[in-house]
């Protein structure tokens, strides 16, 4: 399912207008430390928080 996410990407940015926040396109591998971050007992005391991973691209 991710795969599929990832492959719309590039049609996403076109439809929204929007470029890249950091100048290139996220890839499956720059999710892996939040995800490392949300398995481990480090996340144990966070609750009901939005972790936003998407380059700056919510903050244009």
């Amino acid at each position: 399912m991710c795969n599929e996410l990832f492959s719309l990407r590039d049609k996403v940015a076109i439809i929204t207008g929007t470029g890249k926040g950091l100048g290139k396109s996220m890839a499956i591998e720059d999710l892996s430390g939040v995800v490392v971050f949300l398995a481990s007992s480090a996340s144990d005391y966070v609750a009901g928080q939005v972790i936003c991973v998407d380059g700056g691209f919510s903050i244009r």
